[in-house]
């Protein structure tokens, strides 16, 4: 059960899917980017998007300014009701923050059983989350809550009240950064068609305490043809052969990612084993299915020179001939290995 308390600071501070008509206030294009995916992805789920509460304009820092909560629970993705929501009723929220130019950066994003809106200067979110989202290994009936406290960079999870003890520890990752159980079979001919962006990849990765600028990157990633200008919310867009690359980060990069999608057609590409190919350690800390042939894979990835990384794999293949299949491969750039989540039950 979802309570959201939809505060009137704002005369839109729930808005429906097709919210860019209106002029008031002025919806930073970030949020409305966020907003098309959700639309786009619906539509390739084969769904439309509907009329739905599912935005809460809020000053949620405490610096006046309207920031903006997107709640993929309301959602509403008509034909396709799950097309966000898992099956048990878990789903996405986003937080995107605005500066004093009313341009906006998201500040979190995570999935949460349920969340809750309370009133105050600022306004603050409560969360609900469930099993590993609590502590590593924890069975999948605890739960836990917190409240999303700003840092002045990002939201972060306040002290966390668990629900009941959690279970013992996850089982060890698999050793030398091998497959682990339900990861899909290797296919030699998708591994070679994404070396070049396994190379491109590994390339950009900073070394142990590095930073790397915008122009350091660019310079660093081999074969990426990339665009004159770029539009919010990247910082850079270029092609690598029939992959987009897209680079993004508020002022620095903070990840790097290719992407690829065609009507009716099968996935041709394997970053993961490509960069293990490579000489890439990645060990596989969660996996969430969303559907028959959909579903997203963090690993932990470290490799020769190179500071600690998360590799996201997102994929999906068209149920039709139809359909939309995507895939997604994004690595980060700040020396972080993602917390241990769920990892069974993601055969797709």
């Amino acid at each position: 059960m979802i309570r959201t308390v939809l505060l009137a600071i704002a005369a839109a501070a729930s808005l429906p899917s097709g919210a860019k008509a209106q002029s008031r206030p002025p919806i930073p294009d970030a949020v409305f980017a966020h907003i098309d995916q959700l639309d786009l992805g619906c539509r390739a789920r084969g769904g439309r998007a509907g009329e739905g509460r599912y935005i809460v304009a809020q000053d949620f820092t405490g610096d006046g300014r309207p920031d903006y909560l997107i709640s993929e629970h309301e959602y509403v993705c008509t034909g396709r009701p799950q097309a966000y929501r898992r099956n048990d009723g878990a789903a996405r929220i986003a937080l995107f923050v605005t500066d004093a130019d009313n341009n906006a950066f998201r500040a979190y994003y995570e999935m949460v059983v349920s969340y809750e809106v309370t009133a105050g200067q600022p306004a603050t979110v409560q969360v609900v989350k469930e099993g590993a989202f609590c502590r590593p290994g924890a069975p999948p009936q605890v739960r836990c809550s917190a409240q999303l406290d700003w840092n002045g960079r990002i939201f972060v999870h306040g002290p966390l009240t668990i629900a009941e003890p959690p279970a013992a520890s996850a089982a060890p990752p698999p050793p030398d950064g091998g497959q682990a159980e339900g990861e899909p079979p290797v296919d030699h001919a998708q591994v070679a068609a994404s070396l070049p962006a396994a190379d491109m990849l590994l390339a950009v990765l900073p070394a142990a305490g590095q930073r790397l600028t915008l122009a350091d990157l660019r310079q660093q990633a081999p074969g990426v043809r990339w665009a004159a200008r770029s539009e919010r919310p990247y910082l850079a867009r270029g092609r690598l052969g029939t992959l987009e690359v897209f680079v993004e980060g508020r002022g620095q990069p903070a990840s790097v990612s290719v992407g690829w999608s065609k009507i009716g057609a099968e996935i041709p590409y394997d970053v993961a084993n490509a960069m293990r190919r490579r000489g890439a350690t990645l060990v596989q800390m969660s996996c969430e299915k969303m559907g028959a042939g959909e579903g997203t894979r963090l690993y932990a990835g470290t490799a020769p020179g190179k500071a600690p990384f998360t590799l996201s794999v997102d994929q999906r293949t068209a149920p039709t001939g139809g359909a939309l299949s995507r895939y997604s491969a994004a690595v980060s750039l700040d020396g972080r290995h993602p917390p241990r989540g769920p990892a069974t039950g993601c055969d797709f």
